[in-house]
């Protein structure tokens, strides 16, 4: 039932622009990013764009408050960043958040790229990106041009007390539960329990956090939609 819903989820948002990203824990975890052979890891891309800009680590490390020891070690896929550190890491080098995952960004100045264009996925074509509340499986990885942003969720935490701090983010994002039970957690409602087959639709704005809600591994798909773009001084543009 899940393999028939996602096409016709992902068909109902083709209206949004540009995703953003999501969900993460406060604390990084060792990496264990998923690439093709031909395709760079989020580190490699990081290290790239860094070069690109003539920035040495320390400067980055200035721009953006992470740490340059922090930055090395992403970079050379010994840690794997919180949603958090992305952001600002993005912010320093004054880039859209998806384009640190390989993305472009479509120029809406241009013709639209043109119709009649798919992508098919298989079971092991994602990008991971594992933190401590969540495992990310990015979908799509291959199409680098595109309005949103689909992701499969393990959840970690059994409770909020586990998780920690509501996370926010730019954007707007549903999610359907594919397996277990969810909690749903935000700053302006009372927490809500899903079951396999619900689904709910939030502004990523508020404070928002979702835990497994049993003993069973909960999963749920994630789909962002937004617009993220970044000033030259860092400061977010909605």
């Amino acid at each position: 039932m899940s393999q028939l819903l996602v096409p016709l989820i992902l068909a109902l948002y083709l209206e949004y622009h540009g995703p953003t990203l999501m969900l993460e824990g406060e604390t990084m975890n060792v990496s264990a990013t998923k690439a093709q052979p031909d395709e760079q890891t989020f580190g490699q891309r990081l290290k790239a764009r860094r070069k690109a800009r003539s920035l040495t680590l320390t400067e980055l490390a200035l721009r953006s408050s992470v740490s340059a020891s922090t930055i090395s070690k992403i970079e050379n896929g010994g840690v794997s960043p919180t949603y958090d550190v992305i952001l600002k890491l993005a912010e320093g080098l004054a880039i859209p958040v998806r384009e640190m995952f390989g993305e472009t960004i479509i120029d809406t100045n241009e013709d639209p790229r043109p119709s009649g264009w798919q992508v098919v996925g298989r079971p092991d074509d994602y990008d991971l990106l594992d933190t401590e509340n969540y495992e990310h499986r990015y979908l799509c990885s291959s199409l680098k041009t595109k309005r949103l942003l689909p992701v499969l969720v393990k959840l970690k935490a059994g409770s909020i007390a586990e998780f920690g701090e509501l996370v926010r983010h730019d954007g707007e994002e549903f999610i359907f539960v594919l397996q277990g039970k969810v909690e749903l957690h935000s700053e302006f409602y009372a927490t809500v329990v899903l079951n396999v087959g619900d689904y709910a639709y939030l502004d990523s704005t508020m404070g928002h956090a979702y835990v497994s809600g049993s003993d069973e591994d909960a999963e749920i798909l994630c789909i962002c939609a937004g617009q993220v773009s970044f000033e030259s001084d860092a400061k977010i543009v909605i």
